[in-house]
């Protein structure tokens, strides 16, 4: 809460806040290696049941503004986007019906006390890092945390040591974390390679392939392209070629 509490009073003193567009911001990972969380809809409802921009304001205040189009790149550089793909992305708007009915629908049930059970009878009890010292991250993984919590979804947030915490995520020893998705640059390739290669090196081939981080893999099936390779579009992106 500091960063969003700070930005408050310089208002309050009469400080004007540049806000640059900028093209990065924390983002949820998830271990793969942790069921529930290797299925799709899984991660789509718990995109529906988290209310982005309450987050963002407990974050960063005004300056914490929620990813519309949900790209995996910043919103500031969506004319890489046509306009009917733009209109064709799905925008998780925060809707916790919708949540709880993709839930449902892939069998998973409530316990007496309101938290869920997967579809294996598991109680859905989870913990979410983030590093400690970034007050901003901490604030999002608190109120995220404390949001999915309330969805049913028991989630506990812990703050490990800035240093600590990356090594963590690359060996693998996470659920939750809150690490950074996008790119300081203009061009999406970059974007994409930071939120599917970076944090993901047994899958993607780069840096220590040992270390398996959120292990999500590279190869995927999709409803509208079938099989799709990520790491050979990441590539293709970056050297202008159309997959």
């Amino acid at each position: 809460m500091a960063s969003a509490r700070h930005g408050e009073e310089y208002i309050a003193q009469g400080i004007r806040i540049l806000r640059p567009p900028n093209f990065s911001g924390p983002a949820l990972y998830f271990n793969y290696d942790v069921h529930p969380f290797e299925m799709k809809e899984f991660r789509q409802a718990m995109a529906y049941a988290i209310d982005r921009g309450q987050n963002g304001t407990v974050s960063l205040g005004q300056s914490g503004v929620p990813s519309k189009t949900m790209a995996g790149f910043s919103d500031n550089i969506t004319g890489w986007l046509t306009e009917e793909t733009q209109a064709a992305l799905n925008p998780y708007e925060f809707d916790r019906a919708k949540a709880e009915e993709i839930l449902t629908g892939l069998g998973f049930t409530r316990d007496s006390d309101g938290v869920w059970l997967d579809d294996t009878g598991a109680r859905m009890e989870f913990e979410l890092t983030a590093p400690a010292e970034f007050a901003d991250w901490s604030a999002a993984a608190e109120n995220a945390a404390q949001q999915l919590t309330d969805f049913g979804i028991k989630t506990s947030f812990r703050g490990v040591n800035f240093q600590q915490h990356p090594i963590d995520i690359d060996n693998g020893d996470f659920q939750l974390a809150i690490r950074v998705w996008g790119a300081g640059n203009p061009h999406p390739q970059f974007s994409f390679d930071t939120d599917l290669r970076v944090l993901n090196k047994a899958q993607s081939g780069i840096g220590d392939t040992s270390l398996p981080g959120m292990n999500m893999p590279m190869v995927q099936q999709t409803d509208v392209l079938g099989e799709v390779d990520l790491g050979q579009m990441i590539v293709d992106a970056g050297s202008g070629q159309r997959p």
